[in-house]
């Protein structure tokens, strides 16, 4: 499934905001990526929309300016979840 499906089908949206697609591209290719977007600017689809896309499965540690690992979110083949108190 190509990218432009995946947004649409996983989260339906029809087109990538600003920047969005270029940080995608570099992720998948396997690029270190950096992202500086403003608070409901799309950074969670950078990282969630490439763990559809990869096979595997993609753990990444959401720190909201909280102390402790008490969220995890799991991505990829096992589809999107979210893990509380590990």
């Amino acid at each position: 499934m190509d990218l432009q499906n995946i947004l649409k089908t996983y989260f339906g949206y029809d087109e990538f905001r600003n920047g969005q697609d270029k940080l995608i591209e570099s992720i998948i290719k396997g690029r270190d990526a950096l992202g500086i977007m403003p608070t409901g600017g799309g950074k969670s689809i950078c990282y969630q929309l490439p763990a559809i896309a990869l096979d595997g499965i993609t753990i990444d540690k959401f720190n909201e300016g909280k102390e402790s690992l008490e969220d995890f979110w799991i991505c990829g083949d096992l589809g999107l979840g979210l893990i509380n108190q590990i």
